[in-house]
């Protein structure tokens, strides 16, 4: 039977079908949905003030990566981020880009330093000795009473960084891992892509340049826009919880 490729979209459209390019996230493990799902519900309830003594933390490239290839799907209206329509993502490094670490509170942004050195938990600890406190100073509005939170990378998790946060009585947050969705630093670093490009529309000559037009960006963040991606907390918890632990349009 030959049918025209213009009759099939058309009858997929009157069954609520629609061709959408797929969403690409991270692949979940089952046994991070279940722990996703546990933070999600732990937190929940908090009142909204709650969230200003979370500093929230992370290294990024100054460019993200792009992403290639596009899939296409039909699907209903409303289920976009549903899991069989998402195409995951896996994490990779970016080492052409100059690599920044950072934090973020309700205050404001804390330091951001330009992490030249091939990253392991005794440079972590090596960065955090040296900016973890004056962050959140900056940034925390209960400081000295204040969480940090960062991800479950390895050098985040080795045993030297833990000792130091054990020995300088730090209240980590105990994350979970593969949650982006629920890191709002994660959309600061588009921001700070953002401001960068614009303050400096040029092409950067050295890396030198490119982290100074970074620093300067980061030190004229919009404040209501960072109290409103923290406030933004009981959201993408709501949606963990809405998914069933699956990846969010966060």
């Amino acid at each position: 039977m030959n049918v025209c490729s213009r009759t099939i979209i058309r009858r997929l459209a009157e069954a609520g079908l629609f061709c959408r390019v797929a969403c690409v996230k991270y692949h979940i493990s089952e046994k991070n949905r279940v722990a996703r799902l546990a933070f999600a519900r732990k937190y929940i309830d908090k009142p909204a003030e709650f969230w200003h003594s979370w500093a929230f933390s992370d290294e990024s490239p100054y460019q993200l990566l792009q992403k290639n290839g596009k899939v296409i799907v039909y699907l209903e209206v409303g289920a976009r981020y549903e899991k069989q329509n998402l195409m995951p993502s896996f994490k990779s490094v970016d080492r052409r880009k100059v690599m920044v670490w950072g934090a973020f509170s309700w205050k404001g942004v804390g330091d951001l330093y330009w992490v030249q050195e091939t990253m392991t938990g005794k440079i972590y600890v090596k960065i955090i000795r040296r900016f973890l406190k004056s962050s959140a100073k900056k940034c925390c509005p209960t400081y000295p009473d204040f969480f940090w939170q960062e991800d479950n990378d390895p050098k985040h998790t080795s045993g030297v960084a833990q000792e130091y946060f054990r020995r300088n009585k730090v209240n980590l947050v105990q994350w979970p891992s593969q949650s982006p969705d629920l890191n709002p630093i994660e959309h600061l670093w588009d921001v700070l892509d953002h401001e960068v490009r614009k303050l400096h529309p040029e092409r950067f000559r050295s890396e030198e340049a490119l982290f100074s037009s970074l620093q300067e960006a980061w030190n004229i963040l919009d404040l209501d826009m960072m109290q409103t991606l923290i406030s933004s907390m009981p959201r993408r918890l709501q949606a963990v919880i809405d998914n069933d632990g699956y990846p969010t349009k966060y």
